[in-house]
Parts: structure tokens; C-alpha cells; sequence
């Protein structure tokens, strides 16, 4: 078989979007969060040491989002399927940090459960397009890209060797 030089790009340009604004969102989200502690550390009555693990929370669930964040731009843009998978089963915790932060912790604000829903809907899209990218890599590595109708057939002189 003849190697024609064409390559077919799989990775998906939603879900790098999605990834790529997800990066500053979960900036802004977690700058956000640590101005909304600091409200209802001065404002808020807390019980000893819970302000202090839920800030601990956010900063986890920050550098957990750029992990998972990180490793689906890689794997799109590598057309790697295992960094997507990782990617996706990362969403896992994240989705549940952000539940958290939505529901159990100790003092909710609307703002926070405004944040927490956008937050929420941003990994709903980044998993769909995940799983979109991840069948589009798949199926891709299963058969090459054929060759582009006018490509040119290299031709070889096999049969025109001369025998003394």
C-alpha cells in the first residue's frame, strides 16, 4: 500500500472549546468562591474548622478541574482515546465537588448555586462532546483515510528490469 501523505483529523473542535473555556471558568469560579467564603467567614457563624475544609474543597476541586481539563485537551488534540476516558472519568468528582458546593456545605448562596449550575452544565457539554470525540477517534483508528480520488499512483519499472 501506498502512503499518499493525507491524514484525516479526528479530534473534535466543540470539545476543545468547551475544554479551553472551562479552563477560565473554573478560575473565575474558584476566585469566586474563596471572595464568597471570606463573606460568610466574616458574616456566617461556622462551626470550628468547617470554613477551612470547604476552601480546602475548592482549591482541590480547582487543581482536580485543571487536571481533567489538561488531560482532555491532550487527548483531543493527540487523538488519544485513553486521556479522553481519564478525562470523562475525572468528570466524576468534579461533577460531585460542584454538588457539594450546590447542596451539602454548610451555608449556600444563590450566587453560588447560580455558579455551581453553570459550572455543572459546562461538564454535561464537555462529557456529550467527549464521548462524541472519543467515537469519532475510535472509528477513525479502525480503518485508514482512503486516498483522495485525484492522487496521483506512483508508477514502478518492475517489470522493465533487464536479465543478462
Amino acid at each position: 500500500m501506498v502512503s499518499t501523505g493525507v491524514t484525516t483529523v479526528k479530534s473534535s473542535v466543540p470539545y476543545q472549546v468547551f475544554l479551553n473555556l472551562d479552563v477560565f471558568y473554573a478560575l473565575f469560579y474558584t476566585l469566586a468562591e474563596i471572595l464568597i467564603f471570606i463573606f460568610k467567614g466574616v458574616n456566617l457563624p461556622y462551626p470550628f474548622g468547617v470554613l477551612a475544609a470547604e476552601v480546602i474543597l475548592i482549591l482541590v476541586l480547582l487543581g482536580l478541574q485543571q487536571l481533567r481539563i489538561h488531560i482532555g485537551k491532550r487527548g483531543n488534540l493527540g487523538e488519544k482515546n485513553i486521556a479522553i476516558i481519564l478525562s470523562i472519568v475525572l468528570t466524576i468528582p468534579a461533577a460531585l465537588g460542584l454538588v457539594f458546593i450546590l447542596i451539602w456545605q454548610t451555608y449556600v448562596l444563590r450566587v453560588e448555586v447560580i455558579l455551581s449550575a453553570i459550572g455543572l452544565a459546562m461538564i454535561l457539554f464537555q462529557t456529550i462532546f467527549g464521548i462524541v470525540a472519543l467515537s469519532s477517534i475510535s472509528r477513525g483508528s479502525a480503518s485508514p483515510a482512503p486516498p483522495p480520488a485525484n492522487a496521483a499512483v506512483p508508477q514502478t519499472n518492475a517489470g522493465t528490469a533487464k536479465t543478462n
